[in-house]
């Protein structure tokens, strides 16, 4: 890939304040010769970055056992308990931190139509049906596995040396969960429909979804121009509807696959603060955002942490926050003769693009870094 130059010449920051006759070009870049991608640290001035991509093509199902990580009921019980080797009462606690984020952030209240409105153990990795203020469903949330096979993988991280892992024989990036350099991704994932053509019980009655039919005041951001010219602008949150029609929204973990020696990198959570951009034609996610932290597997709920005032250094000192800018390509068919080709479907192409960045911006006003959170809760740098 040619990164494995990164090291030696993104070692020091460029030049020294005193003009460009001081910079830290190199006269010629060195060539790559080695097996793995080193990045140095403060890539680009990041405190912490990581590039992931797919080149996948799906052969089967989504997996929910094998892998060395024990066989399960589904692909979400697959990654909870044995990906991110949770148990149930961890599991249980991340999912209810994913209805508070919703009801929170995005006026939806996944409870209301459970049993004494609260997850249990025995609807934990069932689908749960969303609503808004007036009791019409809107969404559905949906326990997810990224299936292994869209070769979603890591192939550079700050401050490491990552082999360059990926299939040549199927031209794919690396589909095996056991492999360095994978990125097992999964979440509860959620479904927005305000047209109410997936649903049979309704819709939401309010134009573009307008925040006063949803569940308390949300404060998710949500520009549709996407452009300065009158609008308030791109660091100010706009809290008065979701996008048109459909969007998605997540909440999840990535877990990369390190050294064989090396405990995952599993701490990166993610979470929605924008509407995911879903293509007109397809139905799926395009473009999508999220806010990051380096989340706590010690049982500590990670929000709480965050809302009393008496943490809040320790939150600095410990939780870092980030952002991922991602893409996704409409799947594709495979060109004839593709090694796979027998034992693919129509469409088993898949592509993803994404980079990830803590903080989420350098320069930014603190207030207009990441939606809903105060500067008071922010890792800077400092």
């Amino acid at each position: 890939m040619g990164l494995g130059t990164t090291g030696p010449v993104g070692a020091n920051p460029r030049g020294n304040g005193h003009g460009r006759e001081a910079s830290n070009n190199p006269g010629r870049l060195p060539r790559y010769d080695g097996a793995d991608t080193r990045v140095p640290p403060d890539i680009g001035g990041q405190e912490f970055a990581l590039m992931y991509y797919a080149e996948g093509v799906l052969t089967g199902p989504n997996p929910s056992g094998g892998f060395g990580f024990g066989e399960f009921d589904s692909p979400a019980e697959h990654f909870h308990l044995g990906v991110m080797d949770r148990s149930i009462d961890q599991a249980l606690d991340d999912r209810r931190d994913a209805h508070e984020h919703y009801r929170e952030y995005w006026g939806i209240d996944f409870d209301a139509g459970l049993d004494n409105e609260e997850v249990t153990e025995e609807t934990l990795f069932q689908v749960h049906d969303g609503y808004n203020a007036n009791g019409v469903k809107i969404a559905e949330e949906v326990p997810t596995q990224l299936h292994p096979e869209v070769g979603y993988s890591n192939y550079w991280i700050s401050g490491y040396g990552m082999p360059n892992n990926w299939e040549p024989e199927t031209n794919t990036t690396n589909r095996d969960p056991r492999v360095t350099n994978k990125v097992r991704d999964g979440g509860w994932w959620v479904d927005v429909d305000l047209n109410g053509d997936g649903y049979d019980d309704g819709f939401a009655e309010a134009e573009e979804g307008a925040v006063g039919n949803l569940v308390g005041e949300p404060t998710f951001w949500y520009n549709d121009k996407l452009s300065l010219e009158d609008t308030p602008g791109l660091d100010q949150a706009i809290h008065d509807g979701y996008p048109a029609g459909e969007t998605d929204l997540f909440w999840g973990n990535y877990s990369i696959k390190l050294g064989d020696q090396e405990t995952p990198l599993d701490e990166i959570h993610y979470e929605s603060r924008f509407p995911t951009e879903l293509g007109a034609r397809s139905g799926i996610p395009r473009a999508f955002i999220c806010e990051l932290e380096f989340a706590r597997k010690d049982g500590r709920n990670v929000r709480d942490l965050r809302q009393n005032e008496r943490h809040r250094q320790q939150l600095r000192n410990e939780l870092t926050l980030g952002r991922v800018h991602g893409t996704v390509y409409p799947d594709g068919r495979l060109p004839e003769g593709h090694p796979l080709e027998d034992d693919a479907g129509e469409y088993p192409v898949r592509t993803l693009r994404n980079v990830l960045t803590f903080p989420p911006s350098r320069n930014r006003a603190d207030g207009g870094v990441v939606p809903g959170v105060g500067a008071d809760d922010m890792s800077l740098g400092q």
